[in-house]
């Protein structure tokens, strides 16, 4: 039974101490918030120095008369009479009675001390101690204490219930749901003028009673419906199923004019009602059926993205690039990041997440392939990955403190360097009006991806070009990012200043068992790690590549043939090869066996063709290969088939395989008809023979791979780009050509200068285009894998020799003369060009128009004194080679017309010594 003694009790150890506590620290917080608002640094500093004055003045002043005579006077005059007063009787009795009084109250305060000071003294640390971490955390929210203080408690009661029948009723994050809808309904109260729920109360901003009638006027009238509307605000926020809804409804009045006072109290209130993977749109929309103005958000949530860092949360504060003076955040900032992270890991450590995370595990370890039971062809597996060595970061790469490191140990450094950016990046988007909730970033090659859910009613602009540049001068970076949106996701990509290499290997082993078409290529991956494949087939049945000289589009190139040929075998697959500009392709070549570079590969369907110094053979080689489609086109129609498939599936024992055409600097090519004769044009116009292909090749089971350094219109024929949609491209050089590369993309190819990065849309369409980075594959390893698949599949011949080709081409002007090999190219030195041309003076004269003779790189970037001198040794080369080609010619003569010999003598004449 509680009897008064103990309610008093209760009331006097337990009431009253934590309610003064909680007055103290009220008051506390008043007098701190206040102190905060008239902070003044200019006014401090003159209060300061105005106290000084007055200490120091009055400490002077005291000094001053103590060290005087007047002082000892009235001290002697006070000791005499304090000894007056004492020998008066009643005056000392008084004393002694009132010094025994003073001594038993300072007994009774000892006393009262000792028994209620342990009582308060809980009681204030009780309060304090919770009280000001729950500010802390308040000032983070940006809401009242009150506020933040009922959001924990009733947090901190439900906690039980949320963790027990949260995660068992399937929610992924109960504990934040609850807590969020509840701050979310805190910021929208906050959001709105503290005179609205003065109004509530009856008083007026200075805290009186209102003085016309019962509420105020009309206008305080609608002030009072706003904040009640405000009262009503319901938020629910739930995680399940891999998304994140949210939703915040605010009660709509009963007044048109009352309900615009509301509209305009919460407009923008979305911008900050910001939480992960949560986005609200700007302004909400008014719903009557749901009951008044309504936010609503719906962004993936995937709880097993925030367990996939653990060994990214660890940095060294002390390495090169956490140093202030190398652009770094400072040891200090990185301890603290370190901690920052390890907390947010911790906290996210849930069972749906622990879940998660081991499926994705078991999945990638022990799901079964399925993919045959769709796809129309087997992964053969064709390369011993044991010959691809293991990448690393290369000895030339410009960042020292970087080379030779593994992917592993660059994929965490560049994880932690994209990660300590995410607050730079943000701010960067806000203040080009950009602002969204930071979702996640990836890295892969040279770059980190930044991932922002976008409000419903965000207002993107059109002209990205420039708002890259502007974010590119906002944060300071040499670089221009690459700006996209889908599905109301925001990318941005830009340098992370961190090589991550790319493994060929996993490429390879990540393959599918079950591929869709032969001609079934990877090109690299993305930032996520999957591969991005290059498939031909009837729906993407040709290609264009571009890629500007020194970006790798020729690695490229071989990184997509060789994964091809890893997966098929040269009775269903062979490779025609062209190169306007050289012979990049010389080395896959199976005719050498002499050569110091003889590499074989057996998939060649014929000799490679180069169009800077063969121009001939190149011309011959496209004719063959459009004769080729003819025929097939012929075959197929007489026998009723509808393409290469249905006949390989008719003729099992007499496999006809598909062809890849692959011709890089094709442009180079095409240029070239110029310099045909208008009787020559309709025959051998290279231009008209690509645009056939493009057109009538699928069918036939050919497909196309045309690639060039740029993509300027002049140099692209409109016919032949409309009839290839399937775009791959890397960096090109000016802004112009990103329309004509990938057209609708919006990427700004102009500002790739990553070797090996790409953007594609073979797989995806312009909309929303692939960017990936392709492996390096140096010409060791390309000649290593040349010899695992001739060891393979044994040494292929070419299915058409160059001979044969001619022969089609030209007929009886195909007179093959001694071809030197291997054949010049751009890069070839004038004094090697001089020597070919007198070992194969013939040769030389037929081709003697070609770039290879006008345009040497070595022409190219001399001096224009120096540029005469060797074109004119080049010219008289080619002088002496017709004089011996005519010796020659008169000398064969000779031997059938007798009366030729005058004609020798006088031809050879003043050229006994040719000056090669």
């Amino acid at each position: 039974m509680i009897t008064f003694a103990t309610f008093t009790d209760l009331v006097l150890t337990v009431v009253l101490p934590y309610s003064i506590a909680g007055i103290s620290f009220f008051t506390f917080l008043s007098w701190a918030n206040s102190a905060y608002e008239k902070t003044d640094v200019d006014l401090l500093w003159h209060r300061l120095l105005m106290a000084g004055l007055t200490i120091g003045v009055v400490t002077l002043i005291i000094t001053f008369f103590i060290h005087t005579e007047l002082f000892d006077i009235i001290k002697m005059l006070l000791s005499e009479a304090g000894a007056f007063l004492m020998k008066q009787a009643a005056i000392k009795a008084a004393i002694i009675k009132l010094t025994a009084w003073f001594g038993g109250f300072i007994a009774f305060l000892h006393r009262l001390f000792t028994k209620w000071l342990p009582i308060y003294g809980r009681a204030f640390l009780f309060v304090w101690v919770i009280a000001i971490p729950v500010q802390l955390q308040a000032l983070i929210w940006r809401v009242r204490f009150t506020r933040a203080l009922n959001i924990l408690t009733q947090t901190l009661v439900a906690f039980p219930f949320l963790i027990i029948f949260g995660y068992l009723t399937g929610h992924t994050t109960p504990v934040f749901d609850f807590m969020t809808s509840r701050l979310f309904v805190a910021k929208v109260k906050e959001n709105l003028n503290d005179s609205y729920f003065d109004a509530l109360q009856g008083v007026d901003d200075h805290g009186k009673s209102f003085k016309e009638g019962a509420g105020g006027s009309t206008q305080t009238q609608r002030i009072k419906a706003v904040a009640l509307a405000m009262r009503h605000t319901h938020a629910t926020v739930l995680t399940s199923g891999g998304k994140r809804h949210a939703k915040l409804t605010i009660r709509e009045s009963r007044e048109v004019e009352t309900d615009e006072l509301v509209k305009r109290s919460v407009k923008g209130l979305g911008q900050r009602l910001i939480a992960p993977n949560i986005r609200f749109q700007d302004s909400p929309v008014l719903n009557k059926e749901k009951g008044g103005y309504i936010f609503d958000s719906d962004v993936p949530y995937d709880p097993a993205d925030y367990l996939g860092g653990w060994l990214s949360i660890f940095a060294n504060p002390f390495s090169v690039e956490s140093r202030l003076s190398n652009g770094g955040p400072g040891a200090i900032k990185v301890f603290g990041q370190l901690f920052k992270d390890l907390f947010d890991y911790i906290r996210h450590i849930t069972p749906p997440a622990l879940l998660a995370k081991m499926a994705k595990f078991v999945s990638a370890a022990y799901t079964r392939d399925d993919s045959l039971k769709k796809s129309k062809f087997i992964n053969q597996n064709n390369i011993d990955l044991s010959i691809i060595p293991n990448p690393t970061v290369p000895s030339d790469d410009k960042h020292v403190e970087q080379r030779g490191n593994t992917i592993s140990k660059q994929r965490i450094l560049a994880k932690k360097v994209a990660d300590q950016r995410i607050g730079d990046v943000t701010t960067a988007l806000n203040r080009v009006k950009l602002g969204g909730a930071f979702d996640k970033v990836t890295v892969g090659g040279n770059n980190a991806t930044y991932y922002y859910t976008l409000p419903i009613s965000a207002d993107i602009p059109t002209d990205f070009d420039k708002l890259q540049q502007t974010l590119s001068n906002v944060m300071g970076i040499k670089d221009i990012p690459q700006l996209q949106v889908n599905a109301g996701v925001l990318s941005l990509t830009m340098d992370n200043g961190v090589n991550i290499p790319i493994d060929f290997r996993d490429m390879l082993t990540q393959r599918p068992a079950g591929l869709g078409s032969t001609i079934s290529g990877i090109v690299g991956i993305d930032n996520f790690g999957k591969n991005i494949v290059f498939e031909l087939n009837d729906h993407a049945p040709h290609a264009m590549i571009f890629g500007k000289t020194g970006v790798g589009k020729t690695r490229l190139l071989l990184v997509l043939l060789y994964s091809i040929m890893a997966a098929t075998d040269p009775t269903h697959f062979k490779l025609i090869t062209l190169d306007g500009k050289g012979n990049s392709f010389e080395f896959l070549r199976t005719d050498n066996p002499d050569s110091g570079h003889y590499h074989p590969n057996p998939f060649l369907f014929a000799q490679p063709a180069d169009g800077s110094s063969d121009i001939r053979y190149s011309r011959a080689l496209i004719k063959y290969v459009v004769k080729m489609v003819r025929d097939r086109i012929e075959m197929f129609k007489k026998e009723g088939l509808s393409d290469v498939h249905a006949y390989n599936k008719a003729h099992p024992d007499n496999i006809m395989p598909e062809i890849l055409f692959v011709a890089d600097e094709f442009s180079a090519i095409v240029q070239q008809d110029k310099d045909l004769k208008a009787s020559e044009l309709a025959e051998f116009g290279t231009a008209d023979m690509f645009e056939y292909l493009a057109k009538m090749a699928r069918s036939a089971g050919i497909r196309l791979i045309l690639a060039n350094q740029s993509a300027r219109k002049e140099l692209i024929k409109g016919t032949i780009a409309a009839n290839i949609v399937a775009r791959l491209s890397m960096g090109v050089s000016e802004s112009i050509e990103s329309d004509i590369a990938m057209p609708g993309s919006k990427i700004a190819l102009d500002h790739l200068k990553q070797q090996g990065e790409f953007y594609t849309t073979i797989n995806t369409g312009t909309v929303n285009p692939e960017h990936g980075n392709a492996p390096f594959i140096s010409d060791d390893v390309a000649n290593a894998i040349n010899d695992n698949l001739e060891q393979k599949f044994g040494h292929q011949d070419y299915v058409v020799t160059r001979q044969q080709i001619m022969a089609y081409a030209y007929g009886d002007n195909a007179e093959e003369v001694p071809t030197p090999e291997p054949l010049p190219n751009l890069s070839t030195s004038v004094d090697d060009l001089v020597k070919i041309i007198k070992k194969y003076p013939t040769w030389s004269l037929a081709n003697r128009e070609e770039p290879v003779f006008s345009k040497l790189e070595e022409l190219m970037n001399c001096s224009p004194k120096q540029y005469k001198a060797k074109l004119a040794k080049i010219t008289l080369a080619l002088q002496s080679a017709e004089n011996v080609v005519a010796i020659n010619a008169t000398a064969l003569e000779s031997k059938t017309n007798p009366n030729a010999g005058d004609t020798v003598a006088t031809i050879a004449h003043g050229d006994d010594q040719i000056p090669f």
